[in-house]
């Protein structure tokens, strides 16, 4: 319907066949919303804010896929510390990504842990 507007469609009966899937059902809002005064200025101005949607989904989509690649590395370590109760796969990430996987700096499982944040006593008290 943004795209239709867009482009120069201004009748609210057109419009609102392009409702989909759950909106259809509430057409004759639709219809009643749909009617206004929006014009050339307010066409550029939703245009410029989709396509910056567009560019910015194009750069989530970069870097989501040069993250993966800088993971790979750590694929086996990931894998292997989501068997782990607990912990998901986000929960691997951070780990991997605050580690790097290399578990040589922590002597035991207790200075991890400590430096994780979660053994008792690590908790701070806010003034409130």
């Amino acid at each position: 319907m943004i795209e239709a507007l867009i482009v120069g469609e201004r009748d609210a009966a057109r419009m609102t066949d392009l409702a989909r899937r759950r909106v259809r059902v509430k057409i004759p809002q639709l219809s009643e919303a749909l009617v206004g005064r929006f014009n050339d200025h307010h066409a550029f101005l939703a245009r410029v804010h989709l396509d910056l949607i567009d560019q910015h989904t194009a750069v989530i989509d970069q870097l989501t896929e040069r993250i993966e690649a800088m993971k790979e590395p750590f694929r086996g370590f990931h894998d292997l510390i989501c068997t782990i109760l607990g912990i998901s796969t986000r929960t691997a990430d951070v780990v991997v990504a605050e580690t790097g996987a290399d578990m040589c700096r922590f002597p035991t499982a207790e200075h991890l842990a400590s430096w994780a944040g979660t053994t008792p006593g690590t908790t701070s008290l806010r003034a409130g």
